[in-house]
C-alpha cells in the first residue's frame, strides 16, 4: 500500500512537472509569435515610409518615370481629387499611361467638383497641377503610417474602396487665414513581398 502511495505521489508530481513545462513552452512560442509579428509589422512600416517618401519627391519633381514604377502591377492606380472616391466615376492609368502623362493631351474625367456638381475634365499636366500636387508635401509637418486622420467635413471612404491597402499620408496645414491645408494620401497593396500604389487621393477643405 505504501509503495503505491509512493508510486502515486510521484506520478503526480512528474504530472504537474510536465504540465507547467508545457505551459512554459506555449507561453515562450506565443511570445515569440508576438515578437516576429511586431518585427514584420515594424519592417513593414519601414518599406511603406520609404516608397511613400520616394513617391512624394517623385510627385515634388514631377517624375512620372519613377512614380510609374510603383504602380500596381495588376489593379493601376486611381487618382482622387477629395476624400470621397466615386469608384465608378474615376479612371484608373497602368504604369505605362503614368509614365506617359507628361506628353499626354487627352482630357480625362477625374470625379465631380465640390461645390458645382460639374464633372472636372483635364489632361493629366492640368490635373498634377490644379488637383494634385496642391501643396508641398515634402514639408509635411505630420506623416502617418497605417494610419487615416479624416480632417476635412467630406466623408472619407478610403478603407471601404481599399480594404486590403495600406496607407501612408502627408499633411500640410492651411496658412495664415487660409483653409488651404492639403492631406496627401497614399494606398498600397502588397505584390509579392512588395508594396505598389492602387490610389492617390488628397484630402482637402470643402464646402
Amino acid at each position: 500500500m505504501k509503495s503505491f502511495i509512493i508510486i502515486l505521489g510521484i506520478s503526480s508530481v512528474m504530472f504537474l512537472i510536465s504540465c507547467s513545462s508545457s505551459e512554459t513552452t506555449t507561453e515562450e512560442s506565443n511570445a515569440q509569435d508576438a515578437n516576429k509579428e511586431a518585427q514584420e509589422t515594424a519592417a513593414d512600416k519601414e518599406q511603406l515610409r520609404a516608397h511613400a517618401d520616394l513617391i512624394v519627391d517623385a510627385l515634388d519633381n514631377k517624375d512620372f518615370e519613377q512614380l510609374s514604377t510603383f504602380v500596381h502591377p495588376e489593379k493601376g492606380i486611381r487618382f482622387t481629387p477629395y476624400a470621397f472616391i466615386e469608384e465608378e466615376e474615376q479612371p484608373i492609368f497602368e504604369a505605362e499611361q503614368v509614365r506617359g502623362f507628361p506628353n499626354d493631351s487627352e482630357v480625362y474625367e477625374w470625379g465631380t467638383e465640390d461645390g458645382t456638381g460639374d464633372a472636372i475634365r483635364l489632361t493629366p499636366n492640368a490635373y498634377y497641377h490644379d488637383y494634385l500636387y496642391i501643396r508641398d508635401f515634402t514639408e509635411s509637418t505630420e506623416i502617418l503610417v497605417n494610419d487615416i486622420d479624416p480632417r476635412g467635413n467630406m466623408r472619407m471612404n478610403v478603407g471601404e474602396v481599399y480594404p486590403e491597402a495600406r496607407f501612408v499620408s502627408y499633411y500640410v496645414p492651411g496658412t495664415d487665414e487660409e483653409m488651404d491645408w492639403a492631406n496627401l494620401i497614399l494606398a498600397f497593396e502588397e505584390v509579392n513581398d512588395d508594396w505598389y500604389l492602387v490610389g492617390i487621393i488628397v484630402d482637402r477643405w470643402t464646402t
